[in-house]
């Protein structure tokens, strides 16, 4: 741990500062005599069962305003009393998480023992905040119909979009990304009760899978966070349940099969190679649930009453999905296979009337038994996860300093150790001699230990012979992937998170103070068999090896039946992927810490909110002993010089919005904010700089010895005739050095191009939103906001080493078919092609580049007599990319700095020449209790947006160095769900010589309902 993050410690545990409150839930409002005339000194008492410590006290200030912050949602009884003045009390209000709720009194004078109980519905309206806040209380979780997880309940709010759909519960088992409002899914922060959580992994971006009953509430704030919080995206707060005086609990089990699931497959889908006759096949394109199943069971309650109590809940979790064209040797349907189980435990204890402690546990240990691909052979070509530590932990302390100071301090982690390896039969053991060929081909003495070690009866870790091949095998014939995966991977990420505030509150006034710091450390091994993959392309093997587990009857037979081929006769060898493995990778975070100060000043109707963030951090790659391997040296890189980047800060994100109070009734509030937020900050960013992440380079194989210059001895051709056996594998199927084709490029397996400018700095993020909330009745509001958010900073990698004018002339390519017109191409100078030096820039600063994202929401909340609620919304939104001015012109594009400087890559590089279309999407979800028998019916309907449909032209069109016409498929389809798919028809070449790409129609979609 390095100075400075000693120093970010050390500064949170003497000021005793944290960061996020619990819940970030208050009452506030004013309290006034018969006569309009404020009323100071009034004591204000808050209590509910959901407080350990009973009740909680405020007293109104001058203005006869006041303030209680930092309360538990739940159902709250409010009295106010001032002696000369009748008490009064507030019954039944309902206090959600995130939001501030305004209730204004009027106290007539009366005697001491005169009290005044006012019932009514709780107001719907919040007119201190301009965040957009979605509440989801437990009691609806348990009604609606979800799949169980933190992603799938997402998709329940407007404006949250997660990066995989979960149609009943299929994606439940693998990471989904958390997005919405034009940022991304690592702008996404998770908290359990206000401590945050997010994982190291992906910048933070993926999350945990968090057990549904552990929470009381859980929040999804969309827009307008406060400085508290250094990410712009999805805020998700988990308000997690306690116990109380009372023991409770609940059990659920849910589940699905294959036959409840519809299939949308039609003959299209089989015009486009999408086709099986096998019973829950997954032939519309989207995940097919095989089984799954969700036993969850809880229990909470006190140990001490009023003192200690604990809330505990188990879990045990499973989704099989039948894969894409997949199937086991028997020919069954193949299936990605997952298993959960967890356990969670949380005590909290009231030290005294002022002090509270609270500790929890979440402990997950997670199996993917068989993870492939459509194609693969399962037996040897599938992943399976084995994970050893999965868990999220905090503790956090709460401090009652006075009736106006309220103190907290918190930490968490978490931890996500998981491998990735092969299956048990195919793993093999790394010999303890690895001959090193750094410059293939190696010639080794025939009959040596080399030799002998790399044939079909020497050590399986080469690749190993016919039925037991334990190297990866692409094939165009057969499994599309067999033999084994790509390798066994283990990550150790854990992240630490310290916060703390303190907040101070007057009738008008909420100012608040704190810090968050988070550290980080994730390190990543990998390690192959043999090193290397070998690769086939569809031509028959002329050498007849077959693949001897693939009968006539196999499904994978099919191509080679309807070719008249043996069944499991392999492709024809084409080339080699060579890997630098086993490849050790460190990053750690030192600090990624943030300042802050904000204030909530309410003036009559208004309420300003504002305040200021600081944030710095600084990362490194620490020192790393890589091995040696099959194809890298050791003695090239022994010890990797560590490797230190900018120190990012102080970044200074300014943080201001608005709310008002329309007509004083607390119906109408209007609302604005404009607010600064820094990009997420992490592993992926100094992953680009690792010196000994896994490299791969593609080479020439035949399965025949070569010559030494690495290619083909003249006369010798590919089916083995004529050609040198001096080592007698000619035609084995195993990948040895002599057959292995030249090196392709100097310093394969180290990353040293690749470096940070020293000004490099953080990118971020500026939000505009505008909006009006409107209570439409008692117990339903109405909300429209509309949004506008700018990038800056963007990052962009430069090679320094040639620029623009490495490549020749442009020219014309006739561009095929639906597609009419040419379109040009630059060739760069060979003598500059294989020169590399990357540096990573801001685009600002002498032309650049602009994104930006517009959306607008219109939603509801609302209460039901008798007990139900409903939420939704419509909300619709674009992107746009643009590049603006800097230079000289290609493409109608300027000429500035791009990702290796290639003018091919600046076609269509304004998007707001051609304009995207706004993507729409309507959600409503609800539940309402039957009359009879404590029976509820609930569910949802969403209609979701798809991605926009467009080709990818440098990957799709191919033409030669020589030629002028492209080649290559006329159209793709990517995600294409029936019946939305469409065909293109001609497409006019525009006058810059290129095509405008295809944003202007729709995209795909899903709709679902539940």
């Amino acid at each position: 741990m390095k100075f400075g993050k000693l120093l970010m410690v050390a500064l949170g545990v003497l000021v005793l500062i944290p960061a996020a409150a619990s819940a970030q839930s208050q009452f506030a409002g004013t309290v006034e005599d018969d006569t309009g005339g404020a009323l100071p000194g009034v004591t204000v008492t808050a209590a509910s069962e959901a407080l350990i410590e009973g009740s909680r006290l405020a007293v109104t200030d001058g203005a006869g305003a006041y303030q209680l912050i930092d309360l538990r949602p739940g159902t709250y009884t409010l009295t106010y009393d001032l002696p000369g003045f009748g008490t009064q009390v507030r019954n039944e209000v309902t206090l959600p998480s995130d939001v501030t709720i305004t209730i204004d009194v009027t106290l007539a004078v009366g005697s001491v023992e005169e009290t005044i109980t006012v019932s009514g519905e709780s107001p719907v309206v919040d007119i201190q905040q301009a965040e957009r806040v979605e509440v989801l209380t437990a009691e609806t979780l348990d009604a609606i119909p979800t799949g169980g997880s933190l992603y799938s309940f997402g998709t329940l709010v407007p404006g949250v979009r997660t990066s995989l759909p979960d149609i009943g519960g299929a994606r439940a088992m693998e990471q989904v990304l958390i997005y919405g409002n034009g940022a991304g899914g690592v702008d996404t922060t998770v908290l359990v009760d206000g401590m945050q959580v997010n994982s190291p992994i992906g910048n933070g971006a993926y999350q945990m899978y968090f057990n549904p009953q552990m929470n009381a509430e859980t929040s999804f704030t969309t827009s307008g966070a406060g400085a508290d919080t250094q990410r712009g995206g999805i805020r998700v707060n988990m308000v997690p349940k306690d116990g109380g005086n009372t023991f409770s609990g609940m059990g659920y089990f849910g589940g699905s099969h294959r036959s409840w699931q519809s299939d949308v497959w039609n003959e299209r889908f089989g015009e486009l190679g999408v086709q099986s006759t096998q019973q829950g096949d997954a032939r519309d394109g989207s995940p097919r649930i095989d089984r799954v199943y969700d036993l969850n069971a809880s229990l909470g309650g006190p140990i001490v009453q009023d003192k200690l109590w604990f809330f505990g809940s188990v879990r045990d979790w499973s989704t099989d999905l039948i894969v894409l064209n997949s199937f086991f040797r028997d020919g069954s349907p193949g299936k990605d296979d997952n298993r959960l189980t967890s356990g969670l435990m949380r005590l909290t204890y009231q030290a005294n009337s002022r002090n509270k402690f609270s500790a929890y546990l979440d402990r997950i240990r997670k199996v993917r038994f068989h993870e492939h691909g459509e194609g693969d052979d399962i037996e040897t070509a599938s992943q399976k996860r084995r994970p050893i530590l999965y868990y999220t932990a905090g503790t956090k302390w709460t401090g009652t300093l006075s009736n106006r100071m309220l103190a907290e301090f918190g930490f968490s982690v978490n931890g996500e150790v998981y491998p990735i390896g092969y299956q048990p039969q195919v793993q093999q053991t790394r010999p303890d001699t690895v001959a090193l060929c750094a410059r293939t081909p190696c010639f080794w003495p025939v009959g040596g230990a080399t030799h002998i070690a790399q044939t079909a009866g020497g050590d399986p870790w080469y690749g190993g012979p016919s039925g037991i091949w334990t190297s990866k095998r692409d094939d165009r014939l057969g499994f599309d992937e067999y033999g084994s995966n790509r390798g066994s991977t283990a990550h150790y990420p854990f992240k630490q998170n310290l916060i703390g505030s303190v907040s101070y509150v007057t009738g008008s006034h909420n100012v608040k103070v704190g810090f968050e710091t988070s550290w980080s450390s994730e390190r990543t091994t990998r390690f192959s068999n043999a090193n290397l993959f070998q690769e086939y392309d569809d031509d028959p093997n002329p050498f007849g090896v077959v693949a001897d587990f693939i009968t006539a009857e196999s499904n994978r037979a099919e191509v080679n039946n309807l070719a008249g081929l043996p069944p499991g006769l392999i492709g024809n060898p084409d080339q080699v992927v060579v890997l630098n493995d086993p490849t050790i990778a460190r990053v750690e975070v030192d600090y990624d810490t943030g300042f802050y100060a904000q204030d909530s000043w309410t003036i009559d109707q208004l309420t300003l909110n504002f305040g200021i963030r600081m944030d710095i951090a600084d990362i490194r790659i620490p020192h790393l002993v890589k091995p040696q391997g099959r194809f890298t040296d050791v003695t090239d890189f022994t010890l990797i010089p560590e490797t230190d980047f900018p120190r990012f800060g102080p970044n200074w994100s300014p943080r201001f919005s608005l709310a008002y109070d329309a007509f004083g009734n607390g119906k109408t509030a209007l609302k604005f904010g404009f607010n600064r937020y820094q990009n997420a900050f992490g592993d992926s960013f100094a992953d680009r700089y690792q010196p000994s992440l896994r490299d791969a380079e593609a080479r020439l194989w035949n399965d025949i010895q070569l010559g030494a210059d690495g290619l083909l001895v003249p006369g010798c051709s590919v089916d083995g005739i004529g050609c040198p056996n001096d080592y007698g594998t000619n035609g084995d199927n195993i990948a040895q050095d002599w057959e292995i084709g030249a090196l392709g490029r100097e310093g394969f397996g180290v990353r040293e191009t690749d470096r940070p400018d020293p000004s490099l700095s953080r990118g971020y993020q500026d939000l505009l939103t505008i909006g009006v909330q409107q209570e439409v009745r008692p117990g339903l509001s109405v909300t429209a906001e509309w949004r506008r958010r700018w990038y800056k900073n963007v990052e962009n990698q430069n090679n320094v080493l040639r620029d623009f004018s490495n490549f020749a002339d442009p020219i014309q390519i006739t561009m095929p078919l639906p597609y009419v017109g040419t379109m040009p191409s630059y060739n760069i100078d060979p003598a500059v092609r294989a020169l590399v030096e990357e540096l990573d820039i801001n685009y600002e600063g002498g032309g650049g580049f602009k994104n930006q994202y517009t959306g607008f929401e219109l939603s509801f909340q609302g209460r039901l007599q008798g007990g139900g609620s409903v939420f939704g919304g419509w909300s619709t939104d674009t992107p746009g990319t643009s590049w603006f001015s800097g230079g000289g012109l290609v493409n109608a594009c300027p000429l500035y700095n791009e990702s290796q400087n290639n003018p091919n890559q600046l076609r269509f590089c304004n998007a707001f020449d051609y304009p995207t279309p706004y993507r729409h999407e309507f959600k409503i979800a609800g539940n309402y209790p039957l009359p009879w028998q404590d029976l509820m019916v609930a569910g949802t309907i969403i209609a979701n947006a798809g991605g926009y449909a467009g080709q990818n032209f440098p990957e799709q069109w191919r033409y030669s160095r020589t030629g002028t016409s492209a080649n290559g498929p006329a159209f793709t389809t990517e995600n294409c769900i029936a019946p939305t798919c469409v065909l293109g028809a001609p497409i006019v070449a525009t006058a810059n010589g290129g095509t405008a790409p295809s944003t202007n129609g729709t995209g795909t979609g899903n709709h679902t309902f539940t």
